[in-house]
């Protein structure tokens, strides 16, 4: 699997935040989308390459892929938007799509997000990217997979109520929306000791030094939030409700330009037999697609 090394080395890299005019240099920053989509992509591409009916699919032209969607709880009137789906395009808005602003964008396959989005492939990424199929950007129409990511680097104590409660939220939408769509989610979780947040910084910055989150008790917060995530509902039909793929990648990250690295080691790294850890997640993601949508 790639995708927790090509999130760590994407992180890796320093990039601007911000306006043009006064643009803030930094690995990672919470108030930007671009680590979720960083982290998204990852697990679509694994998915592709794990799962031959997807890759089937997308060959046919059944499946394309959408950005921020925004999907509906039918039941409770509930909107979010979701980072990435894999969906069929909507058969009555291809034309009137077709003609709009949206095909002179950057953005019209899977492979030129990644050029957008930076991602650093090494040769053998690129080589597996090219084999695929060409998966294109299209109006939403019935969503096969949808894709949630999030992240706890800092303020633990914080982060796991709101990560409970924001991916809570998005099974809700995600099964209320469309029962058979696969609910996946990757929570990445940082374990580094010290952390510099830009969100701490971002009255002073460039101005005064910086300021250093601490995380003493390293690894336990992390640990916190890694039992937290477990408690989430999980489903073993599309009859019930809950996440039908979990995953959790646990990185060491100080956010001050030094290597983003992924932690393997268990704890607080998961043993591969966890049924969070991501190779597990990929695998039955692409199993229950290829049990879902076999008729497709």
């Amino acid at each position: 699997m790639y995708g927790p090394n090509l999130i760590a080395r994407t992180l890796t890299r320093v990039r601007a935040y911000g306006t043009k005019k006064n643009p803030r240099n930094w690995q990672y920053n919470s108030r930007s989308d671009v680590h979720s989509q960083v982290a998204c992509w990852s697990v679509a591409f694994d998915l592709l390459m794990t799962c031959q009916l997807l890759r089937q699919h997308t060959a046919d032209g059944k499946v394309g892929f959408g950005l921020n969607h925004e999907m509906r709880d039918f039941h409770n009137n509930k909107e979010k938007d979701l980072d990435l789906v894999l969906c069929r395009p909507h058969a009555s808005q291809i034309a009137k799509y077709q003609r709009s602003k949206l095909l002179r964008r950057p953005i019209q396959s899977f492979a030129d997000l990644a050029e957008h989005l930076q991602l650093p492939l090494d040769a053998a990424e690129r080589a597996d990217l090219v084999k695929l199929p060409v998966l294109p950007i299209v109006p939403v129409g019935m969503v096969h997979v949808a894709l949630e990511a999030k992240a706890a680097m800092t303020e633990f104590s914080k982060a796991e109520s709101r990560l409970f409660s924001e991916l809570d939220s998005s099974i809700s939408v995600i099964n209320g929306h469309a029962q058979h769509a696969i609910a996946g989610a990757l929570v990445m979780v940082n374990v580094a000791s010290q952390f510099i947040s830009p969100i701490i910084n971002r009255a002073d910055y460039g101005t005064k030094p910086i300021s250093i989150s601490q995380h003493r008790n390293q690894p336990k917060p992390a640990q916190g939030v890694i039992d937290t995530i477990k408690q989430l509902r999980r489903r073993s039909s599309d009859r019930d409700r809950g996440f039908d793929a979990i995953g959790i990648v646990v990185v060491e990250m100080v956010n001050d330009g030094s290597p983003c690295r992924v932690v393997t080691s268990s704890p607080p790294g998961l043993p591969s037999s966890d049924s969070l850890h991501y190779d597990q997640m990929i695998a039955r993601a692409a199993h229950v697609y290829s049990q879902r949508f076999a008729s497709v």
